[in-house]
C-alpha cells in the first residue's frame, strides 16, 4: 500500500506478483483502506499469497489503535490474523497475539550481531537513559524530552541519550537540548 501511495489497481498488480505480503505492523493497518483491506484478506484467506504479519506494538498501542480506528483495526485481528503467519517481537506478545486468534506466530529475537563488547558499569552518580529507536512520535520523543528536561530543572545529573534515525513522524515534536539525539549509528561502529 504504501509503495503503491494508495493506488488500488498499483496495489493489485504488485499483489498479484508477489508471493508474500508484509504487513509491517498495525500501524500499518489504520492506513489500509476499505478496498485494500479485502484484497489482504482475501490473500491470506485463500492462502493464494502468503500474508505475514510482523507486529511491533505492545497492548498500549494496541487498544489505543484500536480506540481511534477501531473497524480496520478489529476486521484485520478477526479475518486477517487467523489465517496469516505472524512474527512477534517476544514471547510475551507471542501469547497475546494468540489470545486474539492468531495461529501461525514465530518470536523473532533482534540480534545486536556478533561483535557486542560490554561496557564498563556507568558510575551510580551519573545514571545514563537511553532509548534505542526510530525517533517518532508514537516512541514518545517529546515525553523523553520532557522527562530530560524536568531531570535536569530538578538537578538529577542524568544523561539522556537517544540512539536513531530521525524520520518524518518526528516533524514537530519538541526536541530538548537535554537529550544527545545520537540518529543512526551505523552496525559497524
Amino acid at each position: 500500500h504504501l509503495v503503491t501511495n494508495g493506488d488500488v489497481q498499483a496495489l493489485v498488480a504488485k499483489v498479484s506478483q508477489s508471493a508474500m505480503v508484509v504487513v509491517n505492523g498495525f500501524d500499518v493497518v489504520k492506513t489500509l483502506s476499505t478496498e485494500d483491506m479485502k484484497l489482504v484478506s482475501e490473500a491470506a484467506t485463500t492462502r493464494r499469497i502468503a500474508v505475514v504479519f510482523y507486529c511491533h506494538e505492545t497492548q498500549y498501542v494496541y487498544r489505543r489503535l484500536l480506540d481511534n480506528f477501531g473497524g480496520k483495526i478489529q476486521t484485520f485481528t478477526d479475518k486477517i490474523l487467523p489465517n496469516c503467519h505472524v512474527f512477534a517481537v517476544s514471547d510475551q506478545q507471542a501469547d497475546w497475539l494468540a489470545s486474539l486468534g492468531g495461529r501461525s506466530i514465530r518470536t523473532v529475537y533482534n540480534g545486536i550481531g556478533g561483535d557486542f563488547k560490554l561496557v564498563e558499569r556507568m558510575p551510580a552518580d551519573r545514571p545514563m537513559v537511553l532509548m534505542v529507536g526510530t525517533q517518532q512520535k508514537r516512541k514518545g520523543v517529546e515525553l523523553f524530552s520532557q522527562v530530560a528536561d524536568l531531570a535536569k530543572f530538578s538537578g538529577l545529573g542524568w544523561e539522556f541519550n537517544w540512539l536513531g534515525a530521525y524520520t518524518k513522524d518526528a516533524e514537530g515534536q519538541y526536541k530538548s537540548e537535554n537529550v544527545n539525539w545520537l540518529g543512526y549509528v551505523n552496525s559497524d561502529e
